[in-house]
């Protein structure tokens, strides 16, 4: 990953099988097939 976008990364929102959509994790979240991720800057 480039570095600039882990200096930028204010947090993430996944949507998926595991999490209701929308939720808001933490960088030690294991993503699961075809979870989808918004990364807010």
């Amino acid at each position: 990953m480039n570095k600039d976008y882990v200096e930028d990364l204010k947090f993430a929102r996944v949507g998926g099988s595991a999490v209701d959509d929308g939720t808001q994790v933490k960088g030690d979240y294991v993503l699961h097939d075809q979870d989808v991720v918004e990364l807010y800057m």
